[in-house]
């Protein structure tokens, strides 16, 4: 693949490049800006040997992959070699040579990973299927190898300019942080990394604040089940309470990873948007804003705080309650005749109701029990009478 078609251009005239209007006064500031003009001083010494590219193709399986700071995505694989079997391929994949003793052995893919993994999938799915026209792979490789640095660089540039979700973001932006740290040691900044990879740096703190919560939440996230807004409001519950919690104190870590998990869990259940689960987190962080959830409006609340906040069956939602109590009744009434539970056939919708139902009873008694013993010890006697008298 030729590097420039043969085209001079040695007479273009210099000087011509204007800064569009409307990015002028930024321009001038970033000029002077002291932790930018730094970062580019940091990259002021030059390796011992020039940088220079060259284009090869070569056999798709000769290849090997350097260690990326994206997670690979089949989906995406299989539509980038369908592309390339259909199209050819495009853009070449970033590499570097392999050596040993001062000779070439192999050649490392660094950037268009996606791409490389892709044609070999479409050449063993060829052979698989008996059809002749085994890809070569086209290469943009480096004269030499690579520093870590200028890896980082080129894998900045690859990756960020791709699609990405929310959280997949996230994980890149935190996989680059742990190497810019690499490169540039305690001078690393975010605020310098955010520079470097064109994001603000809201994002990025966001991004390395949710790499920080468990697992399994951010399982829910990557299936598309938590909306990743939800999950960086459930990051600010973790930095909030953790900050109570002694760092050698592993039990209590555990238990709050497993309260961020169920707390997940039961926003899921209910249904709640990103703006109502803020709400909610908001008022788990906030013991004074409890009473303020899902049924009361602020004019309800005012006067419920004038009576001291009796609370009784007064209007149509308190009836609601009293209506879906009724309800769970009849569905006793019907299951009880049933043979069996195959002979029930219940909606997804009312499943997830009666889980809803399930998951906020039990927060209820444990809030309950935590925050007001008396009522709980009159919950506990009038459940103990009302089971004495269905024994009866």
């Amino acid at each position: 693949m030729p590097a420039n078609n043969n085209i001079d251009l040695s007479h273009l005239e210099r000087d011509r490049f204007q800064v569009p209007a409307n990015l002028m006064q930024s321009f001038a500031r970033a000029l002077t800006d002291p932790g930018l003009i730094e970062s580019i001083r940091a990259n002021e010494q030059e390796p011992e040997e020039p940088l220079k590219w060259g284009y090869y193709k070569v056999p798709a399986d000769a290849v090997t992959l350097a260690e990326n700071i994206r997670a690979f995505n089949f989906d995406h694989v299989v539509q980038v070699g369908l592309s390339i079997l259909s199209q050819g391929q495009l853009q070449p994949c970033i590499a570097e040579p392999i050596s040993e003793d001062g000779q070439i052995t192999g050649v490392r893919v660094v950037a268009g990973q996606h791409r490389a993994i892709g044609i070999n999938f479409m050449n063993q799915l060829l052979s698989a299927s008996g059809i002749n026209g085994e890809m070569d792979i086209t290469l943009r490789l480096a004269n030499r190898s690579l520093s870590q640095k200028e890896k980082l660089e080129i894998q900045i540039a690859e990756n960020l300019q791709n699609p990405m979700s929310p959280d997949e973001e996230a994980e890149a932006i935190a996989q680059l942080w742990y190497e810019f740290r690499a490169v540039h040691g305690d001078r690393a900044s975010k605020a310098d990394l955010a520079r470097a990879i064109g994001r603000n740096s809201a994002k990025v703190y966001n991004a390395l604040n949710y790499v920080e919560l468990p697992l399994e939440v951010k399982s829910l996230v990557a299936s598309r089940t938590l909306p990743y807004g939800t999950a960086l409001d459930l990051s600010r519950m973790q930095r909030e309470r953790s900050q109570k919690i002694e760092p050698d104190d592993a039990e209590s870590l555990l238990n709050l990873n497993s309260d961020l998990t169920r707390t997940a869990v039961h926003i899921i259940a209910r249904g709640l948007d990103v703006i109502a689960a803020k709400k909610y987190i908001n008022a788990l962080l906030d013991p004074q804003a409890q009473v303020q959830l899902g049924l009361f409006s602020g004019e309800q609340l005012m006067a419920l705080e004038q009576e001291n906040l009796k609370l009784g069956i007064r209007n149509a939602v308190d009836r609601a309650f009293r209506d879906a109590v009724s309800y769970f009744l009849r569905l006793n009434t019907i299951l009880s005749k049933a043979e069996g539970s195959d002979k029930v056939l219940m909606t997804d919708a009312l499943i997830r109701n009666i889980v809803d139902a399930i998951v906020t009873n039990n927060e209820f008694l444990m809030i309950a029990s935590e925050r007001d013993p008396k009522l709980m010890e009159k919950l506990t006697l009038r459940l103990k009478r009302y089971t004495t008298q269905i024994e009866v």
